[in-house]
């Protein structure tokens, strides 16, 4: 009888006070997870800020690309391509409008 109340008194001093090796292996685990909650609400307030950006950036862009494709739909309009002095017109505009063009490129 007295070796059960020995154990159990053992076994329950034991749940009261864990041991250094799981004190060991809780410790990093509690850590990373707090550095992980840390940053993910740091970031979380300026993702939003981040994605504002860009979508900002991204319609200037957009809107720099449709102005573009209209300037060159109408030096095309204007160009007389039935005749030579058209299309060299239009051959000294077109570097300009591939410049333009080259820049969306490496924007993206």
């Amino acid at each position: 009888m007295m070796l059960k109340k020995r154990g159990f008194l053992l076994f329950a001093t034991h749940l009261k006070r864990p041991s250094p090796r799981v004190l060991k292996a809780f410790i990093p685990a509690i850590l990373i997870t707090l550095l992980l909650l840390v940053s993910f609400s740091l970031t979380g307030c300026s993702s939003n800020k981040i994605l504002r950006n860009y979508s900002e950036i991204f319609v200037t862009t957009l809107n720099k690309e449709t102005d573009a494709c209209t300037n060159l739909t109408a030096d095309w309009q204007k160009a007389d391509i039935d005749t030579e002095n058209g299309i060299l017109s239009f051959q000294k505009i077109l570097p300009n409008h591939l410049q333009v063009f080259n820049d969306f490129l490496v924007s993206y």
